[in-house]
């Protein structure tokens, strides 16, 4: 069962579950210790403490049979072996959603991140309005919104297609858009 939103809180009535990678203990805490996982939203279900290159078989079973909603991986130690292990775990389909964290990145670097399959990027050191921000987003990648969108009505999509150069179908298209 996914997590869901509640509509009259706004509280999960699931907490989404998360896994970590990282060998900083000090990050690992700072996550535990933060109010996303302090309030009961999200849970932090398993804690991978070994390098990348260490992964073995076994941790990766655990994080198979957690099925974590959320991977949020430790990108400080060795970011090129990070981005490879985010692939893998995209093709493996472990962790719905990939949250990295790090020190401050280059925007060549946080494309790099997000052609790996890293949804979001949380800057070290840990900031808990941007783990916070990142952990909703990641929420809302899943399918689970806040209780506001459940009142919007779904959209619809118009397709205007020119037969021909000079049709005005542009015109029409940004007009219909404007209403």
């Amino acid at each position: 069962m996914s997590p869901s939103v509640n509509g009259e809180n706004g509280h999960l009535d699931r907490a989404a579950t998360c896994a970590v990678v990282s060998t900083d203990n000090g990050f690992v805490a700072s996550l535990r210790a933060s109010t996303p996982f302090t309030s009961g939203d999200f849970r932090l279900g398993t804690e991978i403490r070994v390098p990348y290159p260490d992964i073995i078989d076994s941790d990766l079973e655990q994080l198979r049979s957690l099925g974590p909603d959320i991977v949020i991986l430790d990108l400080e130690a060795d970011l090129g072996i990070g981005l490879k292990f985010a692939e893998f775990l995209g093709d493996a389909g472990i962790g719905r959603v990939l949250l990295g964290s790090a020190p401050q990145q280059p925007p060549d670097v946080l494309i790099d991140l997000m052609h790996a399959g890293i949804a979001d990027f949380i800057p070290k050191p840990l900031d808990p309005d941007e783990l916070s921000k990142a952990l909703r987003n990641a929420q809302r990648r899943l399918g689970k919104t806040g209780p506001h969108d459940e009142d919007r009505p779904p959209g619809d999509m118009i397709v205007f297609f020119g037969a021909k150069g000079g049709a005005g179908c542009t015109t029409l298209c940004t007009n219909t858009g404007v209403d």
